[in-house]
């Protein structure tokens, strides 16, 4: 069944968290493919991708893969997830014996009007005492010269936004992610102002520098100044890592066998 009703392009969550990991940890036929087209095209034009770029392009098709048209797209990827499989038992334990007078508080499937976001236009903020006190690149593990240089134009446009949607919003502490485009910036979501809550370039470590600031300022910044080492191994699962050196090449360099370019399905890459 088609979502033309719904923009016929949704984004699908729970209230509580989106599938991503179905998609970034598991095994999935529509971004085997997405990965698969994109590093045939490289290949086709000779192109030698680093890891920085490669670990780049797999979070973009990732993405791009969370983008929903039918019915049957939404349960096959609410259903691979296990994080949407924790979230459900949490509030179906939560309803075992409950003899409250209040409405207990449920499970909501939320679905967004598709919006296509770069990976570098997107962005962490956190607000304690209603207080922006840091901002952080949130895609962290990629490195995007232009967030580099356009840094300080990039900072004033969210802080002018956020004064904006301050008054609005009726919580003194949360974390909040905003979209940079060309022309808008966006409030992608508001999540809870918590240690559960991931906090990219910063810690909530108790007693560490990053949570004074988190908690108290002075307001920072960061974004990734350099392109990381190894991302591949350190921010792919294996699975995904081994499909991405393997179009590339990388396994004849170790002395691996790596058939030509063509689909090596994560099945058989994480038994390698």
């Amino acid at each position: 069944m088609a979502l033309e009703g719904l923009w016929g392009r949704a984004f699908v969550k729970l209230g509580t968290r989106c599938p991503k990991d179905a998609l970034y940890e598991g095994r999935d036929e529509r971004l085997l493919a997405r990965l698969g087209d994109e590093l045939r095209c490289l290949h086709r034009g000779g192109v030698s991708a680093t890891d920085n770029e490669l670990v780049s392009l797999f979070f973009r098709c990732a993405n791009d893969a969370m983008c929903v048209s039918t019915a049957e797209e939404v349960f096959v990827l609410m259903r691979s997830s296990f994080r949407v499989s924790q979230d459900v038992k949490a509030a179906l334990g939560s309803l075992a014996g409950y003899t409250g007078d209040r409405q207990p508080s449920g499970v909501d499937l939320i679905l967004r009007q598709w919006v296509d976001i770069p990976l570098e236009s997107k962005f962490r903020g956190f607000v304690c005492k209603g207080n922006l006190t840091a901002l952080a690149q949130y895609y962290h593990f990629c490195y995007f010269a232009s967030v580099v240089r356009d840094k300080a134009s990039i900072q004033k446009r969210i802080t002018d936004l956020f004064q904006q949607v301050k008054p609005l919003l009726h919580h003194e502490s949360y974390v909040i992610d905003f979209a940079v485009l060309a022309d808008r910036v966006l409030v992608v979501e508001i999540k809870p102002f918590h240690y559960s809550t991931g906090a990219p370039l910063f810690s909530w470590k108790k007693g560490s520098a990053d949570r004074q600031i988190l908690l108290h300022g002075p307001f920072t910044f960061r974004v990734t100044e350099t392109a990381n080492p190894d991302p591949m191994e350190r921010h792919l699962a294996k699975f995904w890592a081994i499909f991405m050196r393997a179009y590339r090449g990388e396994a004849q360099k170790r002395g691996k066998t790596s058939p030509p370019l063509r689909a090596v399905h994560p099945n058989d890459a994480a038994r390698q």
